[in-house]
């Protein structure tokens, strides 16, 4: 069974938060080369992500709260175990993210009179997060970002998308397929031939 399309248009609008926007007329596409406006670039595993809803009622702020378990820090300094606020003011918070994906985030501090962590992800208007696959071609076109190098467009998303594509196929109990499924069609086709045969079996009884 092929997936249902619900579940892809989730993961689509999950990952992407970067294409169906309530605030932007066109998306931005995501320019690698902002990774230097970063304090902070590091590698990790998300331990735990939530939606936080606090301020006033009368102007409640909505953010996501990631924790994260650093791997390996690339730009800056950050501790073992980091608290990040992802506003992504231009798109809707999820409610979940998966959290079987190694991670590459740029981040940068905040103010200390903002709500939430002192660190906040980095993402441009309209544009996706910066919270990329951790894969060695994200972390060799990071560096070679980071140190002025021209660096050719990627997608840089691709191992979230299937996270969440298996979660919502497993929770649906619909497997992920993409492929012909032949037994079945060997069964099929069977059972056609059969149904002709004895149609034309019969017609021939009757002549």
């Amino acid at each position: 069974m092929l997936i249902p399309l619900r579940s892809a248009l989730a993961a689509f609008a999950l990952i992407a938060c970067s294409t169906v926007a309530d605030g932007c007329e066109m998306p931005a596409p995501f320019a690698l080369e902002d990774v230097r406006r970063a304090d902070a670039v590091f590698t990790g595993h998300l331990a735990n992500y939530a939606r936080i809803e606090t301020g006033p009622p009368a102007v409640p702020v909505s953010y996501g709260l990631l924790t994260v378990n650093v791997e390996e820090v690339i730009k800056g300094q950050v501790p073992g175990r980091v608290e990040i606020a992802w506003f992504n003011s231009t798109f809707d918070i999820p409610d979940e993210r998966p959290t079987d994906v190694p991670l590459l985030i740029a981040a940068f501090r905040v103010e200390d009179d903002m709500p939430g962590p002192v660190w906040c992800v980095l993402q441009s208007p309209c544009a996706p997060a910066f919270v990329l696959d951790d894969t060695p071609e994200s972390r060799a076109d990071v560096r070679n970002a980071l140190s002025g190098k021209h660096v050719p467009p990627r997608d840089y998303f691709t191992l979230q998308r299937a996270e969440i594509l298996r979660r919502q196929a497993a929770a649906e109990n619909a497997p992920i397929n993409t492929g012909t499924d032949w037994p079945t069609l060997g069964w099929l086709s069977a059972i056609l031939a059969g149904l002709v045969l004895a149609a034309w079996l019969m017609v021939r009884r009757k002549g």
